[in-house]
């Protein structure tokens, strides 16, 4: 059956999933009427704001789910692209936007995340 990669920690999950559920012939819905409330919640809360609203936990998980994506997803060509922004064009925006090299740590943390993880390749 169709199930989420776990080897996603938090975010980019859901993306991996639909483009899954695309490649095997099968149409995607969207509805509002569904909604989803956490039980428990704030793993965040500790952590300062570091890009705007983003924490750096965040921002080394998304980062990490960006990379791993782009190893599982991708075509070469694709991934060079996506490389070349995320190790050069990426990290230079975060400095300019925060105004502080603090970003380049979680980010390329998240960078190293994403090269490390073992790669499950869709079915």
């Amino acid at each position: 059956g169709l199930r989420f990669d776990t080897t996603y920690f938090l975010y980019v999950e859901d993306l991996d999933f639909c483009r899954e559920v695309v490649a095997r012939g099968r149409r995607l819905w969207v509805t509002t009427r569904a909604t989803c409330r956490h039980a428990e919640g704030g793993s965040q809360r500790d952590d300062p704001p570091l890009l705007g609203p983003m924490r750096a936990r965040q921002l080394e998980q998304i980062t990490r789910g960006k990379v791993y994506f782009a190893r599982k997803r991708l075509r070469w060509p694709q991934r060079i692209v996506f490389f070349a922004v995320a190790l050069l064009l990426r990290p230079t925006a975060g400095v300019l936007v925060a105004r502080s090299l603090r970003v380049l740590g979680p980010y390329f943390r998240g960078v190293r995340a994403g090269l490390r993880a073992p790669l499950r390749r869709a079915r």
